[in-house]
């Protein structure tokens, strides 16, 4: 059985390794499986009946945006989903009940389990709670858990739990990269003291040339600890890449102002990507990129919109996919949803061609319409659109105008997003912005742990790159990560 961190980090430890599909999964969704998948109070039509049920206090909302560490949010007031958030890290965390957290949230701990306990449900974090005990998962004599060093106590008491009835059980990570400090993870927890032969050091990387493994380091011995004691890393082997030992860039350009990482981007072909520690630090890039029509996306956070503009939903077409399908003279039904009803000479024509009825507006579309259609005008499309389209579908346009439609359905070469989003993902050019929150530089500045974790966040965004790295400056140097 190998379990990782995240389901995009189990998806490519199951392209990777030949076993059975089913035996690649996250800790949540082997012990999910582990108890007969029951009901999950966090989704679907139990989440909407107990959002219905406190519909004036946002805070005890569940399945919907709940704040996060990358987005540089603390403990913000009333912020929507902020109990369900705080009550799953306490548990994570494994508090006592006297801890704060629990205080804070014991009117929404006290309603949930009731509610919980009415409709036979749970939630995530009882995914682990209760799967501890339950080894019929099992079916193999090896437990490996990849990406360890970001697992939080709660996950951590689980995996041993499994790991005690298994043949051999291997927990594989790099303390260097734990990013969950704020959920309970720590490089501690991973540097468990253990007998020298049940050690493997895998000191060779595959990923990282020459130069940017230097300058990674480096960055990362001002960290504080045993992390660094008897620390070797070799680059990866140049008789692999003769051509490629690897280049550290600086940059003038800030999150505010990233003008020139958006030129870079133009010039060079490589697949790259564009990485900060909060979300709100990517807008400005992002409008950037919208403006000058260059496709990006974010592979390992799908449910992302705004890293995701040109994603087809399941079971849905994107606006994208519409722009596209009137630009390359698709049957009417794929992009008729885009246009006003009113460049139609008959009521009822605009449901008539999303049916089945009929795959050209020939006679229905009025006269004064037809030569623009006729030549599949993208202008008279953009300025009879419904006005819930023109934004997705302006920048639909303009990347059709820079790079043609199949650049609407091939996966961007440009990924945007945080550092936490993309962990365990790579890139051949990676920008990377070295700001962090207002909340992470009150850490930083109160304690030694706060220091070390922004080194550390430095030093995964680094790493992501497999051949140049380009560090751009803070907007404001006081929160920078250098």
């Amino acid at each position: 059985m190998l379990t990782s961190l995240t389901r995009s980090a189990a998806a490519v430890l199951a392209g990777r390794v030949d076993v059975p599909r089913n035996n690649v999964a996250t800790l949540h969704a082997l012990a999910y499986r582990a108890l007969g998948s029951p009901p999950l109070a966090e989704e679907g039509e139990l989440a909407a009946q107990w959002n219905a049920l406190h519909p004036h206090n946002p805070a005890w909302h569940v399945g919907g945006p709940m704040s996060t560490e990358e987005d540089g949010l603390a403990l913000p007031d009333a912020e929507t989903g902020e109990m369900m958030r705080l009550y799953a890290l306490a548990r994570a965390r494994l508090v006592p009940v006297g801890h704060p957290l629990y205080a804070l949230t014991k009117d929404f701990r006290r309603a949930w389990t009731d509610y919980k306990y009415e409709t036979g449900a749970i939630d995530f974090t009882d995914m682990l709670e209760e799967a501890a005990g339950q080894v019929a998962m099992l079916p193999q004599p090896v437990l490996i858990v990849d990406e360890a060093q970001d697992l939080v106590p709660l996950q951590w008491s689980l995996a041993r739990q499994w790991g005690s009835y298994a043949e051999r059980f291997l927990a594989s990570g790099d303390p260097a990269q734990v990013l969950y400090n704020f959920a309970g993870a720590r490089p501690d927890d991973f540097l468990t003291e253990l007998p020298p032969d049940h050690i493997r050091v895998l000191s060779q990387s595959y990923r990282l040339p020459e130069a940017v493994l230097r300058h990674a380091e480096r960055f990362l011995s001002g960290h504080s600890g045993r992390l660094m004691v008897g620390r070797e890393y070799r680059p990866r082997a140049q008789r692999d890449h003769p051509d490629a030992i690897g280049v550290v860039r600086f940059s003038e350009a800030t999150w505010r102002r990233p003008e020139q990482v958006v030129e870079m981007i133009e010039r060079d072909e490589r697949d790259c990507m564009v990485l900060a520690s909060c979300s709100f630090m990517l807008a400005p890039l992002i409008s950037a990129l919208r403006e000058r029509g260059i496709p990006f996306a974010n592979r390992y956070r799908q449910g992302t919109g705004a890293w995701n503009p040109l994603l087809r939903r399941s079971g849905t077409t994107s606006t994208a996919g519409m722009v596209a399908a009137y630009a390359d003279r698709k049957p009417a039904k794929e992009w008729v949803e885009l246009v006003r009803a009113d460049v139609f000479m008959l009521r009822g024509a605009k449901k008539y061609l999303a049916g089945d009825g009929g795959d050209t507006v020939e006679g229905l579309l009025k006269p004064e319409h037809m030569a623009a259609f006729e030549a599949r005008d993208l202008n008279w499309l953009r300025d009879h659109m419904l006005t819930k389209y023109v934004q997705p579908a302006t920048y639909a346009i303009d990347v059709i105008r820079k790079q043609g439609t199949a650049a609407l359905t091939a996966e961007p070469r440009v990924t945007v997003g945080t550092i936490h989003s993309v962990k365990g993902g790579e890139a051949r050019v990676v920008y990377l912005f070295p700001d962090i929150s207002a909340a992470g530089e009150q850490e930083r500045q109160a304690s030694r742990d706060g220091e070390d974790a922004a080194i550390r966040l430095g030093y995964v965004g680094i790493t992501r790159a497999s051949e140049d790295v380009v560090l751009c400056s803070a907007a404001d140097p006081r929160r920078g990560m250098w």
